[in-house]
C-alpha cells in the first residue's frame, strides 16, 4: 500500500543518457507541475572513469539514491593504443533520502558524503 497521493499526480519514468535515468515528476490535481527531479547522476563510463546509481523506493515514496563515481589513471601510448588502470586511483561518492510529502514536493532529508575507503570496499575494475 502506498502513501496518500490524493492531492497529486506522480509520475515515474526514464531518460535515456549513458545510463536510463529514473526522473520524478510530481503535478497537483489541476495539472500544475509540482517536482521535477532527476535521481540518479549518469558518468562517461570508459577508460578514465566509471560510475553506478543506485535507487531505492519504500511502499511511503520513500527514496534513496547512491552515486559511485571511480577515476583510473591510463596514459595514450599512441592515437590508438591507451594504458588503461585496472583499479580506480579516485572515488567520490554521496547517498541522498528524500520523501514526497502530502503536497507532492519532493523534499531532501539528508544528503551524505561517501569516503574513498568506503567506496574502495566494492570498486569497479576494469580487469584486462
Amino acid at each position: 500500500m502506498i502513501s496518500d497521493t490524493s492531492n497529486y499526480f506522480g509520475i515515474l519514468y526514464f531518460m535515456h543518457a549513458d545510463d536510463l535515468l529514473p526522473i520524478l515528476k510530481t503535478f497537483d490535481k489541476k495539472g500544475k507541475l509540482i517536482t521535477e527531479e532527476i535521481l540518479a547522476t549518469s558518468c562517461w563510463q570508459g577508460c578514465e572513469s566509471d560510475c553506478r546509481s543506485f535507487l531505492e523506493i519504500d511502499t511511503q515514496l520513500n527514496f534513496k539514491s547512491r552515486h559511485e563515481e571511480y577515476l583510473f589513471d591510463f596514459d595514450f601510448i599512441d592515437e590508438e593504443i591507451s594504458n588503461c588502470g585496472d583499479f580506480p586511483v579516485k572515488s567520490f561518492g554521496y547517498e541522498k533520502w528524500y520523501h514526497i510529502n502530502q503536497n507532492g514536493k519532493l523534499i531532501l532529508d539528508k544528503l551524505d558524503s561517501l569516503s574513498h575507503n568506503e567506496l574502495m570496499r566494492n570498486p569497479i575494475i576494469h580487469p584486462h
